[in-house]
């Protein structure tokens, strides 16, 4: 019995991120979905069941944080993994009162960000 991939959501503004991860989470045999808004992401979560997302903060329309929220909403299982350039630590705190999984820094390695997608999968099930 062949179990079901993983199917990960992607929400960052910066098209080349979204791609590139893409193209890496792929390979190692995940579906992936790439947006570029906090609006489409949400769209994304009620239209279909994701395994994981990848969340920028700042996009236009919605951004990372009002949008978490809205997704927990949606599906309040979702591992909610923060991708951010923001280094500041009021970010990071704002964010962390919100029911998220992880937050990476910008530019992460990304043999880390698949140990974390992979821990953020195994916890969910």
């Amino acid at each position: 019995e062949r179990k079901r991939m993983s199917s990960i959501l992607i929400a960052d503004d910066d098209e080349y991120i979204g791609k590139l991860l893409g193209k890496i989470l792929r390979k190692e045999g995940y579906e992936v979905k790439a947006v570029e808004s906090g609006d489409e992401a949400i769209k994304e979560v009620s239209r279909k069941r994701f395994d994981a997302l990848l969340l920028d903060i700042y996009m236009e329309g919605i951004n990372g944080i009002d949008a978490i929220p809205l997704i927990k909403k949606i599906d309040s299982k979702i591992p909610i993994i923060i991708i951010t350039a923001d280094h500041s630590l009021s970010t990071e705190q704002r964010t962390r009162k919100e029911d998220i999984f992880h937050y990476l820094l910008k530019p992460f390695e990304f043999e880390e960000l698949k140990k974390v997608i992979e821990s953020a999968l195994s916890r969910k099930k």
